[in-house]
Order: structure tokens, then C-alpha cells, then sequence
């Protein structure tokens, strides 16, 4: 599986070089993939540099990112990425 992750972020990073910009379902398969490996620091940057570079975060990129940390126990994450999608509007 990580070999699987590590090809999707190289492709993932190969985007830019062809003039391709990723969008929110790239964005949230890659946070996705990075977040079933255990690499939650790593769909912690890639979600900080979605939302610096867009496209906006939708309701399932943060939803990925609360299981994971509510996963691993780390409730004060989870609450942080709750607390930022209410105020962007999410229900």
C-alpha cells in the first residue's frame, strides 16, 4: 500500500509540470491515500497547501481528515478541523 501512495504523490507532483491544476477530488484522494497509510502529517500539508493555492476544501476533504485523527484518538485535531469547516460554512 505505501509503495501505492508514494506513486500517486509523484504523479500528484508531476500535475504542475504539465500544466495540470489538481482539484478538490485530487486533492482528496491524495489526502485520502496519505491519511489510510498513517501519514496524517502529510494530508495535514497538503491540505494547508490546498487551501493556499485552491481549489477550496469541500465537505469530504474535511470529513477524511476528522475520521483520521477521531482514528488515532487525537480529539483536539479532529475538534480544529470541525471548528474550520463550521466556519466555512459547512453544517
Amino acid at each position: 500500500k505505501a509503495g501505492k501512495v508514494e506513486d500517486a504523490w509523484k504523479l500528484f507532483c508531476s500535475l504542475d509540470l504539465k500544466g495540470v491544476k489538481p482539484n478538490a477530488i485530487t486533492y482528496n484522494t491524495m489526502i485520502s491515500g496519505f491519511c489510510r497509510n498513517g501519514l496524517k502529517e502529510e494530508a495535514s500539508v497538503l491540505f494547508s497547501k490546498m487551501k493556499e493555492d485552491g481549489p477550496l476544501p469541500n465537505s469530504g476533504i474535511y470529513n477524511t481528515l476528522i475520521r483520521a485523527y477521531l482514528r488515532d484518538g487525537d480529539r483536539a485535531r479532529s475538534a480544529e478541523h470541525i471548528n474550520e469547516m463550521r466556519s466555512c460554512g459547512f453544517a
